[in-house]
């Protein structure tokens, strides 16, 4: 691999080396205008999914060149010029790694971008929906959102770090994006498999290490799976409470007692970050069928509850 100093490594993961056309022709050919020249690219395929990211970072960590990491899923279709909108909305947020809102591949409206639960790393106090991202500053971080205290669990469907934060993140704390699972019972006696999901176990890790990370809405995509899941569209519900209040989380129990309004926004919105200007309108609800079947789940969430 030949690279340059300044070079940006792109990964696209994928279980069996496919993927939709549309994104790969925006990973390898539509991604910038500006940054071109820097671009190296690296694909892997396996149905280990830690394993598959892992062996991409490590390609990128051996190559001494590489100043930023860039992962794009081969099911998210993103528009024209979206690491140019990442790279510029990471820059004046002044984040170590910026991460697009992607909706879930279902109807309910949710987004794997999420709201931690510090007090189980298996639960979340919510998800991002698509309505209540509307009412976020198009770049935010956790002190937008209706728990300003908590951590701000971001996607790895399409996301730029720096090289040198991961890198910390790798030698510092042993880092690696990892997938863990557990059965517990319910006070009910029923039985419940919970994941804590490789995309939220690394964004528990960047807090530790102190990186600064960011959510953004700046970069419209589609997720596609029976539909295509337009990130521009707001068709959930006014939040998410549905994980937490399942799994029964004792933060949202305790924000509760203490008579604290969980289901509103937050007051606080913080700095409102400029977006760059969209190149693709966006669309109006789930779109047209896709080809490709709803091979992988769709994160936690869906998983999960489908499990229960």
């Amino acid at each position: 691999m030949e690279a340059k100093p300044g070079a940006i490594f792109m990964a696209m993961p994928s279980y069996d080396g496919k993927g939709e056309i549309q994104s790969a022709w925006m990973f390898f050919n539509c991604a910038t205008r500006n940054l071109q020249n820097r671009l190296i690219f690296g694909n892997q395929c396996g149905s280990l999914l830690g394993l598959t990211f892992n062996s991409l970072l490590c390609v990128a960590l051996n190559t001494p060149e590489v100043s930023d990491f860039v992962m794009l899923h081969a099911d998210i279709i993103p528009e024209p010029g979206w690491l140019d909108i990442l790279w510029e909305e990471r820059e004046k947020a002044g984040a170590d790694v910026i991460s697009a809102v992607v909706p879930i591949k279902d109807l309910r409206g949710l987004t794997s971008t999420g709201l931690d639960d510090p007090k189980d790393p298996f639960n979340v106090l919510g998800r991002i929906t698509t309505s209540e991202a509307k009412r976020l500053p198009e770049t935010f971080d956790q002190r937008n959102t209706r728990f300003p205290r908590n951590g701000l669990l971001i996607n790895t469907g399409c996301w730029l770090a720096k090289i040198e934060t991961l890198r910390k993140w790798v030698d510092e704390y042993r880092g690696a994006f990892t997938i863990r699972d557990r059965i517990v019972r319910r006070p009910d006696g029923k039985y419940v498999a919970q994941v804590a999901p490789e995309d939220w176990n690394f964004s528990r890790d960047l807090a530790r290490i102190g990186a600064k990370v960011v959510a953004t809405q700046a970069v419209k995509l589609k997720h596609v799976g029976r539909f295509e899941f337009d990130s521009g569209d707001h068709w959930g519900p006014e939040f998410d409470t549905v994980y937490g209040e399942k799994f029964g989380s004792k933060s949202l129990i305790e924000e509760k007692e203490n008579g604290h309004q969980t289901h509103e926004p937050n007051p606080y919105r913080g700095p409102s970050f400029v977006a760059a200007p969209s190149q693709v309108p966006a669309g109006k609800g789930p779109g047209k069928p896709g080809c490709d079947p709803d091979r992988a789940g769709d994160g936690p969430a869906k998983q999960v509850e489908n499990a229960a």
